[in-house]
C-alpha cells in the first residue's frame, strides 16, 4: 500500500473530515499550547494581544489575594485604630491645657469691654495759670491711665484769663479725641468757662443755671508817651500797640472764641452766629433750646452718658480733684460748690489796681462782673473790695466805664456824666452784661 493512497489509514493526520480534531481547530487543546501571540493575520486573539498562550487570572471568589486577607486586615485596622486613639487623646491634652492658659487672657479681654471707670474731673473758679495748668495735668492723667474709659467735667465758673481759657479748651479737645468727654455745668458755665466746655462731645446743664456769654474783654495799658525818664525805641513799646491796634486784637480774640463756639457746637447750634456774638447768658431751658447745650440733666445723667459712649455695662467713678483750694470770682459759682477750701476773691485780681495796670489783658469774664467793681471806683475814688451785681450800672444808665449799652471805650474817654473812665477801664466784645 502507498502513502498515497487516499483510503490508507496512514493519511489520517491530512484527513479534511471536518469531525476530527484538526490543528488548527480553535477549540483543541494543542492551539492553546501552541499559539504564537499573533494579533489576527496567525490566527491569534486580538483581544489579549501578546498575553495569547500565558494563563489568565484566576478572577473567581475562591481566591484571595495577598492583603485582602480577612484576620491581616483585622490587624491592621486595629493597629490604625490604636494610633488614632492615642492622637485624638494628645489632641484631647493639648485642648485642655491650651484653655486653662487662654482662658484667664480671654476673660480679661471680655472684662475690659463692659466694665470701667469714669473720672469725674471738677472745673471751678476763677480760670487763670495755675487753674488752667492743674486741669491739663488731671487730663493727662486721665488719658495715661488705662482703667480709665471716660471724663465728665463738672463745670461751675465764671471765666478768666483768656489765655488759660484757650489752655483749657485745647486740653479737652485733645483729651476728647482719645476718649468721650462730657461737661455738666452746675450754677454757671460763662465766657472763659462755656469755651473750655465747647471742646466736650455733649454738654448737660440744669434748668437754672446759666451758660454763654461769648466774648472778651480787655484791659488797655496806660496811654504814656516818651519822656525825658522813659526812652523808647519805637512808637508802641510802652503801650505795645494804639488805640485802634488795640481794637483790632480784641476783635481777632473774640473771632477765635467765637469760631470755636460755632464749630464746636455743630448742627446742634439753632441760632445764629451773630446772636452768639452779643455774648448772651442763657438759661438751662434757653442753652437747650438754641443749642448752646444739649439737653437738662446733672452730672449722675452726664456720667451715665459718657459711661454708655465709652461701651462700659458697669463703672467706677473716680473723682480727680485738679486743685486743694479754689479761688471764685461770683457768688453764684461758689454757693454752688462742693470744694473742700473755696475762697472769693475781688475783680481786681485780674484787672489790677487803679494806678498798678501798666500791661493789656485779655479776658473771658461777664461783664457785668467788672462793672459792677468799676463803678465801685467811679463811685468812692478808689477800689472797693467787692460789689454788688445792682452797682453794674451807674443812675444814669452808662456802664461803669462810661459806655452806654456795654459799647466799648479806651481809658481817659469821656463817659455820659462828662467824667473820664476811671484807669483800668474794660474793653469789651459783645454787647450783653451779665454772670
Amino acid at each position: 500500500m502507498s502513502n498515497t493512497d487516499p483510503d490508507s489509514d496512514t493519511d489520517a493526520d491530512t484527513d479534511p473530515d471536518p469531525g476530527g480534531e484538526s490543528a488548527t481547530d480553535p477549540d483543541s487543546e494543542s492551539a492553546t499550547d501552541t499559539g504564537t501571540g499573533s494579533t489576527g493575520e496567525d490566527g491569534g486573539d486580538p483581544k489579549w494581544g501578546a498575553d495569547v498562550g500565558r494563563e489568565r487570572p484566576d478572577r473567581s471568589p475562591s481566591r484571595t489575594e495577598e492583603g485582602t486577607d480577612p484576620t491581616a486586615l483585622y490587624e491592621r485596622l486595629q493597629s490604625l485604630g490604636g494610633r488614632l486613639t492615642r492622637s485624638y487623646s494628645a489632641i484631647v491634652v493639648v485642648a485642655v491645657i491650651v484653655g486653662v492658659v487662654l482662658a484667664p487672657v480671654v476673660a480679661s479681654v471680655a472684662a475690659q469691654g463692659s466694665s470701667g471707670t469714669v473720672a469725674v474731673i471738677p472745673l471751678e473758679g476763677t480760670i487763670d495759670g495755675g487753674s488752667a495748668a492743674a486741669l491739663a495735668g488731671a487730663l493727662e492723667r486721665a488719658r495715661a491711665d488705662p482703667d480709665i474709659d471716660a471724663v465728665v467735667l463738672q463745670i461751675n465758673s465764671g471765666g478768666g484769663s483768656a489765655s488759660a481759657s484757650e489752655t483749657m479748651y485745647l486740653e479737652i479737645s485733645k483729651t476728647s479725641e482719645e476718649m468721650p468727654v462730657v461737661s455738666s455745668v452746675g450754677s454757671i458755665a460763662a465766657s472763659g468757662a462755656y469755651y473750655a466746655a465747647v471742646g466736650s462731645d455733649r454738654i448737660f446743664i440744669k434748668p437754672a443755671s446759666l451758660a454763654g456769654n461769648v466774648g472778651v474783654l480787655f484791659t488797655p495799658p496806660a496811654q504814656v508817651e516818651p519822656n525825658d525818664i522813659i526812652l523808647t525805641t519805637g512808637p508802641s513799646k510802652l503801650a505795645g500797640a494804639s488805640e485802634r491796634g488795640w481794637r483790632y486784637k480784641t476783635d481777632a480774640l473774640q473771632e477765635a472764641f467765637l469760631s470755636a463756639v460755632v464749630e464746636g457746637r455743630g448742627d446742634a447750634l439753632e441760632i445764629p452766629r451773630e446772636r452768639v456774638a452779643t455774648a448772651e447768658l442763657f438759661t438751662g431751658a434757653e442753652s437747650v433750646e438754641t443749642g448752646m447745650a444739649d439737653e437738662i440733666g446733672t452730672t449722675r445723667d452726664a456720667v451715665e452718658y459718657a459711661a454708655a459712649e465709652a461701651g462700659l455695662d458697669s463703672y467706677d467713678v473716680e473723682v480727680i480733684r485738679p486743685q486743694e483750694s479754689t479761688a471764685f470770682l461770683t457768688r453764684t459759682a461758689y454757693l454752688a460748690s462742693d470744694a473742700p477750701n473755696r475762697t472769693m476773691v475781688s475783680v481786681r485780681y485780674f484787672i489790677g489796681e487803679e494806678s498798678g495796670n501798666q500791661y493789656p489783658n485779655f479776658l473771658m469774664i461777664p461783664p457785668g462782673v467788672v462793672a459792677e467793681e468799676l463803678a465801685e471806683t467811679d463811685r468812692t475814688g478808689a477800689a472797693g473790695p467787692t460789689a454788688t451785681p445792682e452797682a453794674a450800672e451807674t443812675s444814669n444808665g452808662t456802664t461803669a466805664a462810661g459806655t452806654p449799652n456795654g459799647t466799648t471805650s479806651p481809658a481817659g474817654a469821656s463817659n455820659a456824666t462828662g467824667g473820664t473812665t476811671p484807669q483800668g477801664a474794660v474793653a469789651r466784645s459783645g454787647v450783653d452784661d451779665g454772670y
